[in-house]
């Protein structure tokens, strides 16, 4: 989850178990965004802001509250991953998996390599297989510059152009680690330069007109 305090900063802890800090502990009763939860103790792990998980009634974790010296806001744990990602329920499952697009022959091929180079596969035809830890990170493509051909890894015995991924270039797919394929929100698109916090590489960007009536 991206922080809304902190744009620098990821959380990436988003188990529905107990927090370590929290066993044993105390919780007390609030209410947040119209939910009562109960709020376990101060994670120390940040230091920029005060951060305590959230409990419901049944000790599952959903979600934090992060603390600035002026502000709070609290972040929720989803069923849907990029949901929860971004703290945008406009994220739908389409509930398609990755193997319903592929023809025979391409599932084939991915069942031969047992699924390691499904990437690989899809950059070949201008697709990116996007999932949620991949969103805020660097992601550099190589390109032979006498074939074409490109890759994740450098290649050994050609020629090739390192770049950083242009995501206009590419048709993107966005999936969970079980390969559930996710639609994003009218507007939605990637951006990834060089030099940008974590969550400005992964910008959504929704134009105003787009979400119109």
């Amino acid at each position: 989850m991206f922080s809304k305090l902190e744009p620098t900063l990821r959380y990436t802890d988003i188990s529905s178990n107990i927090a370590d800090i929290d066993h044993d502990a105390d919780a007390e009763e609030f209410e947040y965004d119209g939910r009562i939860v109960y709020r376990g103790n101060k994670d120390s792990l940040y230091t920029t802001l005060d951060v305590f998980w959230l409990y419901d009634e049944n000790s599952t974790r959903v979600g934090l509250v992060e603390y600035s010296k002026t502000d709070h806001t609290c972040l929720w744990f989803y069923d849907n991953p990029f949901a929860t990602l971004f703290q945008d329920t406009r994220w739908k499952s389409t509930d398609k998996v990755l193997w319903s697009l592929l023809t025979p022959e391409a599932y084939q091929d991915c069942l031969d390599t047992d699924f390691l180079k499904m990437d690989e596969y899809a950059l070949q035809s201008d697709m990116l297989l996007i999932t949620p830890s991949k969103i805020g990170t660097n992601l550099y493509v190589y390109q032979c510059s006498t074939c074409g051909k490109k890759t994740f890894t450098e290649p050994n015995g050609c020629s090739a152009v390192k770049r950083p991924i242009d995501y206009s270039q590419f048709f993107t797919l966005f999936l969970n680690d079980s390969f559930e394929l996710f639609e994003p929100p009218f507007g939605f698109r990637l951006q990834g330069l060089d030099g940008l916090s974590s969550q400005e590489q992964a910008l959504l960007e929704v134009e105003p007109e787009l979400l119109r009536e």
